[in-house]
Order: structure tokens, then sequence, then C-alpha cells
């Protein structure tokens, strides 16, 4: 089996994986671990690569959409057993293991409304990013259904890195107008925005509250503890073993989506006298 991330920085990917070890020993298995390094164009020749050393599956989580796979690539996929996490495939070519974004960051939003807060901003990937595009839809979603607005410079473009979450902390900075609240579609982001701001003499969550999404160990290290919406990565990996396992033996395994749940720790807090519950 071979196992393709994205970029081996993001620790995501480390807690995935070592969700996953135990897993493929227990059935038996081995795995390859192999990184895009950011590179989404050499995923077809990766694939290939695989296949011809006698790989007889991959799980895979590009940022790529898959909808916008390669056509290079879905031949590669064709017959193949193959399990794509984090994102959806509309045309049913791919198994795809994924939480639900949409509904994570409404609830993420709900839960910034519910404590007081109508200016909320978001910190979601870029639009050449196709993975978590959903997020953003989700953040749109939530504020049109409570009646309050997206503002353009509220919604702040980044990476999924830390450096991402931080260079939208300083766009954050230089408003005249600042959101109250930032939900951000990545625990990275949001570590790197919550470091710009309090570096910028924010005070968060005082000044401004912050979530998060994905729960990673990182979230409770950081001084404010993360508030965030957290993916049951246990549950994507067994997820992703078991519809990779069933391709292997002549099944077809659906689609499926992990739920995600709030866990609330110190980075955001009620404004004062304005908690209500949307």
């Amino acid at each position: 089996m071979a196992i393709i991330v994205n970029d081996f920085l993001n620790a995501y990917f480390h807690q995935l994986l070592a969700e996953m070890e135990p897993l493929f020993r227990e059935a038996g298995m081995t795995f390859l671990v192999a990184s895009l390094s950011g590179q989404e164009d050499t995923l077809p020749g990766l694939v290939r690569g695989l296949k011809r050393r006698g790989v007889s599956g991959v799980i895979m989580s590009p940022l790529q959409s898959v909808d916008e796979l390669a056509p290079a690539l879905r031949t590669e996929l064709d017959g193949y057993p193959a399990v794509i996490l984090d994102q959806t495939d509309t045309t049913g070519g791919v198994c795809s293991i994924r939480s639900d974004g949409r509904q994570a960051l409404t609830t993420a939003v709900r839960y910034l409304a519910s404590i007081g807060h109508r200016d909320i901003g978001c910190v979601g990937p870029l639009s050449s990013i196709g993975a978590g595009q959903d997020r953003i839809e989700g953040y749109r979603e939530a504020m049109a259904d409570i009646g309050l607005p997206c503002r353009p410079e509220w919604l702040f473009g980044a990476a999924y890195t830390f450096a991402g979450g931080q260079a939208a902390g300083r766009a954050l900075l230089a408003l005249e107008r600042r959101p109250t609240a930032v939900v951000a579609a990545s625990d990275l982001m949001a570590l790197g925005l919550m470091a710009a701001a309090m570096r910028g003499g924010v005070k968060v969550p005082e000044d401004l509250s912050v979530m998060g999404y994905d729960n990673l160990w990182l979230s409770e290290a950081f001084n404010p503890a993360l508030t965030n919406i957290a993916q049951d990565v246990p549950a994507i990996a067994r997820a992703a073993l078991t519809a990779l396992h069933a391709q292997l033996t002549g099944r077809h395994p659906p689609s499926a989506i992990v739920p995600t749940r709030l866990i609330v720790r110190e980075s955001a807090c009620p404004l004062p006298g304005k908690e209500t519950t949307p």
C-alpha cells in the first residue's frame, strides 16, 4: 500500500499517519509514504510509479479538487484501488472519505454568533486550492442564514500553513475595521493568525475570538488553547483502510462522511452583554 500526502510539514498528516500505522500493522499490511511537496501535477506520475513497483493500492490526500483531477490521473486510477481523503468526487469514480467541512464551519459560525459575535471573518484556502472550498461555503451559508454580512475584506485567502495564517493575521491588522471573531479552515491557519494578531497588540480572545478546524495537539499547547471543530482522525483512518481493503477484495465501497464536533477552549469568548442564541 501507499499513502500520498500533500506535504510532510502539515501536522494533520502526522496525526493521520500515526493513526493509520497500527491499523495497517494489525491487518498484516505494510505501506509506503510519499509527499507531493505541493506539486499536484506530479501525482499521476507518482501513482504510475507506485503501480510499477507492485503497490496494490493507494490512499491519497491532494489539495487539488477531485473534480479537477487531470485526465492522466483518472486514467491511472481507473480500476486501481484508491481512496481520496478530504474531498468529494461528484463523478463517483473515486472513493472519498472526508469530514463535512461545510457543516463544520457552519457550526463554528453559529457558535460564535451564539456568544454574541456579529462581525465574523474567515481564513480559508486560496481559490486555487480545491480542498476546503466547502469550508468557505459553510461559512458563507451560515452567515447568510443568521442574517450577518460577509464582508469581502474579512475573508482571508491563505495557504494551509502556519505562515499562511500569519499572512492572514497581518492583513487583519491592516484593516481599519476588524471583525471581533475569525474562524479558520485549519488549526495551523488559526494559530498563525493568532500569533500575528497578538504580536500586533491584539489580545486573544479579549479583542479577537479565534476558532480553528482539525483539533491538532498543537491546539491545546498554544496559549490561549484553541477552540475548534475537531475532525475524528481515528475514524477517518479506519474508514479509509476499510474502503481500500474492500476494493482489494473486489468490492466497491461507497464514499463516506465522518462527523465532526465542537470543542470549546479558551481562544473564543462572549462579547460582554451580547450573548444570544441564533
